[in-house]
């Protein structure tokens, strides 16, 4: 589920601003419709008139050019003197001129002039108009804030451009606009003065917000900002502040005289010096930044953001050097598209997190659109030729038509006809020319998917996919990483590419970044948006890694959620983005290679190679070799041929002897999992059923594997409770296989359970009240299960009974927080431990941000099987990709439980969203006490 933007507390304070700007922007619009206009325009400097327009008030007054204005309403005229800010249209006001002595002008509304100069000349004509944009374009500006939040709220990039937009459309300038005071006569003065000051502090708002932009945009992982320079421009724009504040305080005290500060117009000097040091700053990051992608975006920005500096700067040369109404216009109406086309790139550089090069784009684009509509226009033809051929024979009978020129049809209807036969082919023939690459690219990988298929040679295999890789896709670099022989790393090994980065460290398996790798199969693109926030998480070794080998999309090769090998891709020499055609074949692609790796790796592995123990005789090992059913899974002794139950001849089952110990005599096979299989078996001396987990040898090769298995069963075996299953015994057979002895358990996991349906409260409960017990025993004695999930719940029914007896399993990534009992050597993990592990659906947050599992993380993810029990979906709903699920853990609300599943009693639902709470301390003390808030 994706919750709202507005959940962010930044994302809540733009939105609050929105609604500022668009009050302004309302009161803007009353304002410019009744607005008292004289139609005249006077040098604020000297008085003297620059410009009257023809039939306006000040005209029939008897107004000219060249006038020189004294005083108007009563108020000396000056610079910041705005005489009309009180008076509405309508009402007589006095004008002083030198020449003609007192004028008496009538003001009329703004909407009249507008309609006036439309019948004007063409520089009248052009000025209305250019009026008529003001409005749209404080709406368009602030409607594209909107859509930013909307679409990027969590995104600090986005935040900042949608404040860049939403202070451009709320800084409306009402102290110098004439009728403002009149407006807002007869409002509360508290509330006039505020009126002001957000305006005054949109105003300076908006040029700080630009610098910061440009100081830090892009805000990508890879970058190290410096968070102080980013307070810099606010501080430099507080004399804009000032200025505006000090104006509007004036107005609010009936006021029309402008503000004196320490400098001269601090919003056309300041702004002008704090708009061009913004685009000195991102020239100086874009020669800076050597990737490729936020580069393009940093010179998308520069560009969309010149236009406008450009005009703001002329105009504020204008005012400066006094050239002039017509050159004042001029500007401002080359301001305006400037700032309309300029802004849609703004807002396109910032919602395109990946780009590539629009000239290329461009070119294609046109050249296929000319191409596609040049062949359905020759297609069309035969059509336009029958309508013509009727339109000019619309008064002859039908007779005449169908008798009278057939050849004209058969010219015509044969063409028609082909080209509906056709059109598809020559469609599809077009695509290919213009798109042969991507077609190309597409048969190369299924390609190399069938050579991998049809292959088992792990080094003539990978050569061969990494250079057809290269063909397809065209990547600045492609490497191959491996497994090392104890599975703890991932080294680099094939290699093509003119710029492959020379530092190749290992990545450790342990890393957060490769277990989110190994959770899903689907290729991380490293510049998605969908993924910035997940891999900004990672701790700083992984980000490093990323930047050392220049990885732009990683592809995982699983086994059965076990990262098995890494396929890693640099930037595309095209500089496209991968499309998601692109990913989903070297999905395919790496699904395949992962299993021709992983059963090369297995050939290859020291501990298949078996060498009997010296207190073992050789032929016990060969003679006991276990057979297998492929049809049941039964197992028989080495020298029967068939299955006893349905004929099927039997195979051998490599490593796993028929009898173990001479205490274990197997029966069955259970399961089988990329780790390894699971066995029914019969414990000879006490004759009863056990289960007979047995780990892969090349995986118990590792190290790190061998102490997990071992881990299970010292910890397992040490906790006494009826819920939690059972360990009898563990060991190493002769093959190398470690195998785990436990009690053998007849039911079903608790997935099939919540797959069923809904459970009432108190069904639930049934469940809940034993699992809760048993995990809140095991922190008592100081062990963190760490991977509880429905698959880790068995369902247990005995006979005759309809009570459920769940149990608890795979301890294997259990934690170890202290000693159980006296014994030292059962602390088998330390609290220091690195390295994520776990279900990626079930994890807890503080365990995706890279910290350590607690009991409360346990909590957390027997909440999320408590939710899915009751309401019978996942909390995450549908969402199984990387990004979604991480951000759903760790920053978006989950849907009440009461909406899916109204049964849940409400205190029931306040514990489960309390247990689910993304700050660990805020939820129960104990698995105990979230139980019992259950009930």
């Amino acid at each position: 589920m994706t919750a709202p933007p507005h959940r962010h507390p930044l994302v809540a304070f733009c939105w609050l601003q929105v609604g500022l700007a668009a009050v302004l922007v309302s009161l803007m619009f009353a304002n410019v419709v009744t607005r008292p206009w004289m139609g005249f325009e006077y040098s604020r400097v000297d008085g003297r008139v620059q410009d009257v327009v023809e039939g306006s008030p000040a005209d029939r007054a008897g107004m000219r050019v060249g006038d020189r204005v004294l005083s108007i309403a009563g108020h000396r005229v000056g610079p910041g003197v705005i005489p009309l800010f009180f008076e509405r249209a309508g009402e007589p006001v006095a004008v002083i001129t030198a020449n003609e002595g007192v004028l008496q002008v009538t003001p009329i509304p703004f909407e009249e002039m507008r309609r006036l100069g439309l019948r004007g000349n063409v520089a009248r004509v052009l000025q209305s108009l250019h009026s008529y944009l003001t409005f749209p374009l404080h709406l368009w500006m602030l409607a594209l804030g909107a859509t930013l939040l909307r679409l990027r709220g969590p995104s600090k990039d986005a935040r900042l451009a949608a404040l860049v937009m939403i202070y451009w459309a709320g800084g409306v300038f009402f102290y110098p606009a004439a009728g403002v005071g009149a407006m807002l006569a007869s409002w509360p003065p508290s509330l006039r003065l505020a009126i002001y000051l957000i305006d005054a502090a949109f105003i300076a708002a908006f040029f700080a917000a630009c610098v910061h932009f440009a100081i830090v945009f892009p805000t990508d992982y890879t970058q190290k900002q410096p968070r102080a320079w980013g307070l810099v421009p606010w501080i430099v724009a507080v004399p804009i502040f000032l200025e505006a504040a000090s104006a509007g305080i004036l107005r609010a005290n009936g006021s029309v005289a402008r503000a004196r500060t320490i400098i001269s117009d601090p919003y056309s000097t300041i702004g002008t010096v704090m708009l061009l040091s913004a685009l000195a700053i991102l020239a100086f990051r874009f020669v800076r930044i050597s990737e490729v992608n936020p580069r393009r975006r940093i010179k998308l920005v520069f560009l969309s953001m010149l236009p406008g500096v450009v005009t703001f700067t002329s105009g504020y040369l204008v005012n400066l050097l006094q050239l002039g109404h017509t050159a004042s216009l001029t500007v401002r109406m080359l301001h305006t598209p400037a700032t309309i086309l300029g802004s849609a790139i703004f807002a396109y550089a910032v919602v395109r997190h990946r780009m590539f090069n629009i000239r290329v784009l461009v070119r294609r684009s046109i050249q296929y659109a000319l191409a596609r509509g040049t062949l359905l226009v020759l297609l069309s033809l035969p059509v336009i030729g029958l309508v013509v051929y009727l339109y000019a024979h619309r008064r002859d009978s039908l007779a005449v038509l169908l008798t009278g020129q057939p050849a004209v049809y058969l010219v015509l209807l044969v063409p028609l006809v082909l080209a509906v036969r056709y059109r598809k082919t020559l469609l599809e023939a077009l695509d290919r020319k213009f798109f042969r690459e991507q077609y190309d690219a597409r048969q190369l990988l299924l390609h190399v998917v069938s050579i991998i298929r049809g292959g088992s040679d792990m080094l003539i295999l990978s050569r061969a996919a990494i250079e057809e890789i290269d063909k397809a896709l065209h990547p600045v670099h492609i490497s191959l990483w491996h497994l090392d022989p104890d599975g703890a790393e991932l080294h680099r090994g094939f290699v093509r590419g003119q710029n492959t980065p020379h530092e190749a460290h290992p990545l450790p398996t342990s890393s957060m970044l490769a277990t989110l790798l190994a959770n899903d199969d689907e290729p991380l693109d490293v510049h998605s948006r969908l993924t910035r926030s997940v891999l900004g998480r990672l701790p700083e070794h992984d980000r490093e890694w990323l930047r050392q080998a220049r990885a732009a999309l990683l592809v995982p090769l699983l086994i059965e959620k076990r990262l098995a090998g890494l396929m890693v891709l640099g930037e595309r020499m095209s500089e496209e983005p991968y499309s998601r055609e692109d990913r989903e074949l070297l999905r395919t692609l790496a699904a395949q290679l992962a299993l021709t790796l992983d059963y090369s790796r297995l050939k290859q592995s020291p501990s298949l190679v078996w060498s009997p123990p010296t207190h073992t005789p050789v032929h016990t090992f060969v003679n006991d070799a276990l057979r297998l059913c492929p049809a049941c899974g039964r197992c028989y002794p080495q020298e029967q041929p068939r299955c006893d139950y349905d004929g099927q001849p039997l195979v051998p089952e490599s490593g796993v002897p028929r009898i173990i110990e001479e205490k274990y005599v197997v029966t069955k096979l259970l399961g089988r999992g990329g780790m390894g299989s699971v066995y029914l078996a019969t414990q000879k001396r006490l004759n009863r059923p056990v289960a007979v987990k047995v780990l892969l040898a090349h995986l118990v090769g590792s190290s790190s594997m061998r102490t997990r298995f071992e881990r299970e069963a010292r910890i397992v075996a040490r906790l006494r409770h009826p819920a939690i299953v059972t360990i009898h015994d563990f060991g190493v057979l002769p093959s190398g296989h470690a195998y785990l002895v436990m009690e053998y358990l007849d039911g079903e996991t608790l997935r099939k359970t919540i797959v069923e349906g809904p459970r009432t409260m108190e069904a639930a409960l049934e469940i809940l009240r034993p699992v809760g017990d048993a995990i809140d025993a095991a922190h008592r004695v100081g062990v963190v299960h760490r991977d509880l999930k429905p698959e880790n719940i068995m369902i247990v029914r005995e006979r005759d009974s309809p009570a459920l007896e769940p149990r608890v399993l795979d301890f294997g990534l259990a934690k170890m927080t202290g000693p159980i009992g006296d014994d030292e050597a059962t602390v088998v993990q330390s609290g220091h431990s690195a390295g994520v592990v776990g279900t990626l659906m079930y994890m807890a947050p503080e365990v995706l941000s890279g910290k350590h599992a607690d009991a409360r993380s346990d909590q957390y993810s027997l909440a999320l099987i408590v939710y899915e029990l009751l309401s019978g979906e996942h909390p995450l709903g549908t969402a199984t990709d990387l990004a979604s699920v991480v951000r759903g853990h760790t920053e978006e609300t989950f849907v009440s439980i009461r909406q899916r599943a109204p049964h849940v009693p409400e205190r029931a639902a306040e514990a489960i969203h309390r247990a689910l709470e993304k700050d660990a301390a805020n939820r129960f003390e104990t698995v105990a006490d979230f139980i019992a808030a259950l009930r």
